[in-house]
């Protein structure tokens, strides 16, 4: 049975509290820091790639039916999902019609060209399509850009982003969550149960749970150090005998270090000065040295 033992005047709670928060804290702090990754710039960016390159990101293909331009959808749009960070934004005037004769809706301006539609058409065509309320609409830039809505609600089955010609009106792009490859659907669930959103006010209290475990660990921690402290010097174990604890612990930095390269750096800095401010006093702190003072 897990519990908490004694009280806070004995060593042995703060020492249960610890560990306790620890085992249950320590999951839901591996997943926030998994899903917290995609946003970070270079591990985040380089999985995007390599997901769309595997077709397990945004879906290409609903693309090549239409003119792009080189302009990342991150780059032209006020927000948008991570799936669609890298998606190339489409272009208007790639398709006949515009002009006078054209399609239903597009009309041609003063010097003969096609006019675009307006913000007030392109509203009334994206509520026509049933995109959820709430959505934010980015206006057409420059003459081949497009009216873009995208709107992220709290229900990812929800979420949606659609591209209009901006003379004629036409759908060019229409993706939903469900358009999504497995990965991106993966990574943009875990991004929603991450900021709180995926299961609502249950969802916010787990979250708020473990900040409040990693604060009991803090103390807890602090707590039992305070309580064993030796006079006079910080108390620092020392290294295991057995060499192959060490370099199993070594491995397991590394890789941290690899996957996560903020604690990676923390890590570097935390060893060098354990090495110019620490070390030298480690052989006077060692347990039994602490006990028979």
């Amino acid at each position: 049975m897990i519990t908490v033992r004694g009280t806070p005047r004995r060593r042995v709670f703060w020492r249960d509290l610890h560990a306790v928060g620890g085992a249950f804290a320590g999951l839901v702090a591996g997943f926030l820091a998994l899903t917290g990754m995609p946003w970070s710039v270079f591990w985040g960016q380089q999985a995007n790639r390599l997901l769309a390159a595997a077709g397990l990101g945004y879906p290409a293909a609903a693309y090549d039916a239409v003119p792009t331009s080189a302009v990342p959808a991150k780059d032209a749009m006020g927000q948008v999902g991570w799936t669609l960070e890298n998606s190339p934004m489409p272009m208007s005037g790639g398709h006949q019609g515009h002009g006078t004769g054209g399609p239903a809706g597009v009309t041609a301006g003063d010097s003969g060209g096609p006019r675009p539609i307006g913000l007030d058409r392109a509203v009334a065509i994206f509520d026509g399509l049933g995109i959820a309320r709430g959505y934010a609409v980015d206006l057409p830039k420059g003459g081949t850009g497009v009216y873009t809505a995208s709107v992220f609600p709290k229900d990812l089955a929800a979420q949606r982003i659609v591209h209009l010609d901006q003379y004629s009106g036409r759908p060019l792009v229409d993706l939903r969550a469900a358009d999504y490859g497995a990965g991106a659907r993966a990574i943009e669930w875990g991004i929603n149960v991450h900021t709180g959103q995926e299961f609502g006010l249950a969802n916010r209290l787990l979250m708020l749970a473990t900040c409040v475990a990693i604060v009991l660990m803090s103390v807890a921690a602090a707590v039992m150090w305070w309580k064993r402290r030796p006079r006079g010097s910080l108390g620092a174990p020392p290294l295991p005998d057995d060499p192959r604890l060490v370099r199993g612990l070594l491995a397991v930095m590394v890789a941290a270090g690899i996957a996560f390269p903020l604690t990676g750096l923390s890590l570097l800095v935390a060893l060098a000065l354990d090495r110019l401010l620490l070390r030298p006093s480690l052989p006077n702190d060692s347990p039994a040295k602490a006990d028979a003072r």
